[in-house]
């Protein structure tokens, strides 16, 4: 028999409850285990080597895959300087046993026979495949491509740079086990990411196949394979476009294992630009990647899609390749490399190419002309897409089924698909097999590209990232501890911690000014700033009530500190519209977007943010202004003060649990959008449940902030950093991790050709703001960033908040998915019909 337990003393409980806190303590400070480590970006790989201009086609000199795709490619990428700032990664042949993972022994011994060949037998011997050339350097360029793809992916994966691009030819990915196909021999990118799944322990890979043709050969062999999700954007036509295949289509999602991790974006249309790229980025590849969320990614980067390009004939700008580049930077801890595919128009080839280093480089990206409304055809296959990949993924959950077309579910979406391909056979042309080129289209074209370089592209890039602090702001205090959340140790460690992880010595320090009257008086009343401006230890009780004093504090120092907070924040605006830094923080103090024209609340006296708008439109002759406010509180001092302003988009993230958190007010509601001409302009993303996670946040950013903020296409972003969304605040006490913030900030990191202020506003925890800030910090600095694991399912509250914004702002802005219920008409290629049985197809793809 058990002996009896003793009740425990008084003392022996206040022991175990110290013990407990402890314990408590030591689980509060680790969530800030990740978002200490001091990580710097290393320097950008690059591989080129002039060997690669020795593959030529002898028979017909008109032929598009040529040695000056590869010599215009690094001409520009040395006319702009940007090959010296990377480190040079040498070349290599592949080994025998490398090529041999994914090419029959019999295919590469025929195509090192070919050096031997003559003319002739090298052209007869062409035609037994389609679209391909032999000369006597084919062989040897091939495996020369081939070992300098494995070598990029070493050099990255390994961490002796933080990625790179290959600038390599003969392309790889229409190379199929044992045929040879499409100007490509050997499949660089299959070979180099099977080195990594096989020899360095890499077990997550995302391709991102954006070259115009379909990249069948890859697909193909990693099919059945669960480690490599392979997302491709092409050219289809429902099969019309070469390679013509039935499998470039959206319902081929894998098999066995694979099931689910093959993900084709067939456009069935000509003439695609920007916006549809970016509707498809946002709506579908960033929220699966985040999901996957890979170690590496691999781009098999062609620019047949660019403008110009007769292949392709779409029209994505050169510029549009750093975007995509620069956000998917925010994953697999920056681990990128980009190996050369396609691309025959030179001037957008060589231009594209070298954007998409620069993004490698983290120089900011260049703006956009305006964005159009993405093509009803892309819509279309976005949806198609969704109603199978939703069965796997979970990022895909919020689209309903409507598995009947019954008419009382809203909107919806029917798939279909269509083939009309037909594949080509033996045989195959080998001169003249391209499309016709016209010299007076090309020179329109050339000019085309030359404007652009001209107005975005050719300036020479400022990387600095500005800081404004100043001591002063420290000054507004409490004796009391009433509002000891909102103290100067918000500021102070912040500087502490930056310091520790190496960030403040790479911020350009700016001055801190305190601001004018007159620019004061642009967001509030010159009654308010005056009772402001006169706030004495005699007057300060009454002071208080007149401002609203339940939700601020004041002293005679208030003032001071909280001109300094607005000027310095206009300073760093300043700053930044005259190219002395890209980007820049102000860390600042008293916050300011409750304020309101003559009111204060919230902790906020002067409204920072607004103030530095209405500098920015008024005194710099902005025409379009972003707000993104990401403080669990809504600003409703910002809203008030643009709701009725078109040239400021205001966008808000925030805890509103029905009205019963603070502000409480049905201003926060998403249906508010905007008054008269600015109708669209406002946008809030109202929570209404206790606790928010990553997941949920990065959602709201690529079903609603991106989509209408590339749209808004902003002359300047400023940000309402607060931080009280972060773990450990004790008042928002909601889930983000500091490391969130920094995928915030990179996401957006692309807008206003780089222009982002972040202004501190709320946040609670002294350390949770710190590293929070630090995060963002790094983002602007090119830094990697954290992965933030797989992040599960968004939460059913989340979706509502989320899909009440879509509806109240699809009509305004062009780049939202409409959330249609689908109606699921077509099966998963390869899989039982029985695609109307929910549960069979729920539990093939789990």
């Amino acid at each position: 028999m058990a002996a009896s337990k003793s009740t425990p003393t008084l003392k022996e409980l206040k022991r175990a409850g110290r013990a407990n806190k402890k314990k408590v303590v030591f689980q509060l400070e680790d969530i800030y285990e990740t978002a200490s480590q001091v990580i710097t970006k290393k320097k950008t790989g690059i591989v080129y080597d002039d060997r690669f201009n020795k593959h030529r086609c002898d028979w017909d000199e008109d032929y598009p895959e040529c040695p000056e795709r590869y010599q215009s490619v690094i001409d520009r990428m040395f006319e702009y300087g940007l090959v010296e700032r990377c480190e040079r990664i040498q070349v290599r042949d592949a080994t025998t046993e490398e090529i041999l993972v994914h090419h029959e022994a019999e295919q590469i011994n025929l195509l090192e026979s070919t050096r031997f060949m003559d003319t002739v037998d090298q052209e007869r011997t062409a035609s037994l495949y389609d679209a391909i050339y032999f000369d006597k350097d084919t062989y040897d360029t091939a495996l020369l491509s081939a070992g300098s793809a494995i070598e990029l992916v070493d050099a990255v994966v390994r961490g002796s740079v933080q990625n790179g691009m290959a600038v390599i030819r003969p392309p790889g990915h229409h190379a199929m086990k044992d045929q040879f196909c499409g100007y490509c021999f050997m499949n660089n990118v299959a070979v180099a990411v099977q080195h990594a799944l096989n020899n360095l322990g890499t077990s997550r890979v995302l391709i991102v196949d954006w070259d115009v043709h379909h990249g069948q050969a890859t697909q193909q062999m990693f099919y059945e394979d669960d480690r490599v999700l392979y997302f491709s954007i092409h050219r289809y036509e429902n099969g019309a476009f070469w390679p013509n295949l039935r499998e470039s289509d959206f319902d081929h999602l894998g098999s066995g294992p694979g099931l689910g991790y093959n993900v084709n974006i067939p456009l069935n249309g000509i003439g695609c630009g920007d916006s549809d790229y970016m509707f498809i980025l946002q709506t579908v590849l960033l929220p699966l990647a985040y999901e996957f969320n890979p170690e590496l990614i691999v781009i098999s980067a062609g620019y047949d899609a660019a403008v110009g390009c007769p292949e392709g004939q779409m029209l994505v700008t050169p510029g549009m390749y750093h975007h995509m580049t620069t956000s998917l930077m925010a994953l697999a801890e920056g681990k990128i490399a980009v190996l050369l595919e396609g691309g025959y128009f030179l001037p957008s080839l060589s231009e594209g190419a070298a954007q998409t280093l620069r993004a490698l480089l983290s120089d900011p990206a260049p703006m956009f002309a305006d964005f159009e409304s993405p093509k009803e055809f892309v819509r279309d296959t976005i949806y198609n897409s969704i109603s199978l990949l939703r069965k796997k993924w979970t990022c895909f959950s919020h689209y309903r089924d409507n598995i009947f077309g019954e008419p009382d579910q809203g909107p919806s979406h029917k798939t279909s698909q269509k083939y009309v391909g037909v594949v080509g056979q033996a045989p195959f042309p080998t001169r003249a097999c391209y499309p016709t080129r016209y010299p007076e289209i090309d020179r329109n074209f050339e000019d085309d590209v030359e404007r652009m370089r001209e107005q975005f592209y050719n300036a020479a890039p400022v990387t600095e990232v500005g800081l404004v602090y100043d001591d002063r702001m420290k000054l507004h205090s409490t004796p009391t501890e009433q509002h000891i959340y909102e103290n100067a140790e918000r500021i102070t460690r912040s500087v502490s911690i930056l310091s520790e992880l190496d960030i403040l010595p790479r911020l350009q320090l700016k001055n801190a000014r305190e601001a004018t009257d007159p620019e004061l008086i642009r967001v509030h009343e010159l009654a308010y700033v005056n009772i402001i401006q006169h706030i004495t230890p005699h007057t300060e009780t009454d002071i208080r009530e007149a401002i609203g004093w339940n939700t601020v504090f004041t002293n005679q120092d208030t003032n001071l500190s909280a001109t300094v907070a607005a000027g310095s924040l206009i300073n760093m605006v300043d700053a930044v519209l005259d190219g002395e830094v890209t980007s820049g923080v102000a860390l600042i103090r008293p916050p300011g977007h409750h304020a309101e024209s003559n009111a204060a609340g919230g902790f906020c006296i002067y409204n920072n943010v607004a103030i530095a708008a209405q500098h920015a439109i008024q005194s710099r002759g902005l025409k379009r202004v972003l707000i993104l406010d990401f403080d669990i509180h809504h600003g409703n001092g910002i809203q008030q003060c643009f709701i009725a302003e078109e040239k400021v988009m205001y966008i808000s993230l925030h805890r509103y649990d029905n009205g019963r958190f603070y502000p409480n007010s049905v201003d926060a509601l998403p249906d508010n959008v905007g008054i008269g001409s600015a109708a669209g302009r406002n946008v809030n993303i109202a929570w209404n449940f206790s606790t928010m996670r990553n997941v949920d946040y990065i959602s709201a950013f690529t079903r609603v902030i991106l989509p209408i903020a590339y749209n808004f296409n902003p002359e300047l972003v400023l940000v309402s950093a607060g931080f009280d969304a972060c773990k450990g605040d004790p008042l928002g006490c909601y889930d983000v991790t500091p490391e969130a913030f920094g995928h915030f900030i990179q996401l957006i990191k692309s807008l206003a050709g780089g222009h982002i202020i972040l202004a501190l506003e709320g946040g609670y925890n002294i350390n949770s703001v710190g590293y929070s800030l630090g995060m963002c910090c790094r983002a602007l600095l090119g830094d990697p960033l954290p992965s933030l694991g797989i992040c599960g399912r968004v939460c059913a509250s989340a979706i509502d908040s989320i899909n009440d914004t879509v509806s109240n702002h699809e009509e305004y802005w062009r780049m939202l998915l409409q959330n249609k219920s689908l109606v699921s008409s077509v099966p998963i290629a390869g899989e039982s019909a029985d695609y109307l049985n929910e549960e069979k197809l729920d539990a093939s793809l789990d």
